[in-house]
């Protein structure tokens, strides 16, 4: 077990008498380098509200999640994944929030390389700009040789936020006596969450 990162000579030794000798030949010189786990660039709301891109700042083994293995992907495989469930990498308070619980559009998490998740949130997403969400421990470096990741993600507000499109429907005539129903559900660009409506 090696405490710290650094060069160490190491050769084989064999018992010769009462004390252990060194087999000529044996010796190597080992070189060991400390990756610290991945952290979070960015994870900015797109203009619509209705997704998020996840950034890292150095290439990540994407949780092992796209065929490439290393000796430490059995904590992904553990972890019975879906596939594109947000539940795959995030906590599961987390992932509620971001609408995973949906049944008619539950949320997506994809990796579009190693250093970027697109989330998709999925209908009563939650999730809103100065939040914190927890990444699940199984995103590591490239290689696999860092711990995995554990700090929280902070959710940053879009950088031009859309506004939402009012779409009102009425009926065409009503006499001075008869009530008027205004109905805006037709409305678009609350971004999955329920948007509220005052007179």
């Amino acid at each position: 077990t090696l405490e710290a990162p650094g060069t160490f000579e190491v050769s084989a030794r064999v018992m010769s008498g009462l004390s252990m000798q060194p087999v000529p030949g044996s010796g190597t010189r080992v070189s060991t380098t400390w990756r610290r786990a991945p952290r979070v660039s960015g994870a900015v709301l797109n203009d619509a509200l209705d997704g998020m891109v996840v950034t890292f700042e150095v290439s990540t083994d994407m949780a092992c999640s796209t065929g490439r293995t290393h000796e430490r992907c059995a904590d992904f495989q553990n972890s019975n994944p879906t596939g594109d469930g947000c539940c795959d990498y995030f906590a599961a308070a987390s992932c509620a929030s971001l609408g995973a619980g949906s049944a008619d559009f539950p949320a997506k998490c994809v990796w579009e390389d190693p250093t970027h998740i697109v989330v998709t949130f999925g209908t009563g997403a939650t999730v809103g700009p100065f939040e914190k969400l927890e990444l699940l421990p199984l995103i590591r470096s490239a290689d696999g040789s860092s711990n995995p990741i554990t700090l929280p993600v902070l959710v940053q507000p879009p950088r031009q936020l859309l506004p939402p499109t009012a779409r009102i429907l009425s009926a065409a005539q009503a006499s001075s006596c008869d009530a008027v129903v205004l109905d805006a559900s037709a409305s678009s660009g609350g971004g999955g969450a329920q948007m509220a409506f005052t007179g």
